[in-house]
């Protein structure tokens, strides 16, 4: 059995191959593993494509503006922290979009892992943080009673984020956008 390889690498072999003059031998990286692509049409991966990016950009429109309103539950504890923390899957989830964006089939493993695997781990981490917050600005109601308009904002804001999430799960398995491998024998 061979060595792990990180992700990045995963497929990529080094191949000596002589230079301009057949002289000198080079080391050259070169892709054999699996290629893998899309089980849509292309309007159809283009449609998906500028679902995910609109519901990103709703996402982060509303996520960041709960940073602006001036919400007593933000400093609660249960529900701040989640809500701060979720900033870390929210970025990973934007590189994750940015490389579904921007992926050409057929796809290596290493497009293959920014463009799925990596959106589907930070959707699903940023919607169980911003479910957990949810929780904690529920605990928060009930505990200190109706509170200002900022805070009713700021909870529908969280809900409206963690729904947004739950559906760009959702369009991963409703779309058979899931990736399969592909025998093929075009070199990189």
């Amino acid at each position: 059995m061979g060595k792990a390889q990180n992700w990045y690498l995963q497929g990529w072999e080094y191949e000596d191959r002589l230079g301009e003059k057949r002289t000198n031998p080079r080391r050259v990286l070169v892709y054999k593993g699996d290629y893998y692509s899309f089980r849509l049409s292309s309007a159809g991966l283009k449609r998906l494509k500028v679902c995910f990016l609109c519901l990103t950009l709703v996402l982060l429109t509303v996520y960041i503006a709960g940073f602006f309103l001036n919400a007593r539950r933000f400093l609660f504890a249960p529900a701040g922290i989640p809500y701060s923390l979720a900033i870390i899957p929210l970025i990973y989830l934007v590189i994750g979009v940015c490389s579904l964006l921007t992926a050409k089939e057929p796809l290596t493993y290493r497009a293959y892992f920014g463009a799925v695997k990596r959106t589907r781990w930070a959707a699903d981490f940023g919607a169980a943080l911003l479910a957990v917050a949810v929780v904690g600005q529920i605990i928060y109601l009930f505990q200190y009673g109706a509170g200002w308009a900022a805070d009713d904002w700021f909870l529908a804001g969280n809900i409206l984020c963690t729904v947004l999430l739950t559906i760009m799960l959702l369009l991963f398995r409703r779309f058979p956008a899931k990736l399969l491998p592909q025998k093929n024998e075009k070199r990189i």
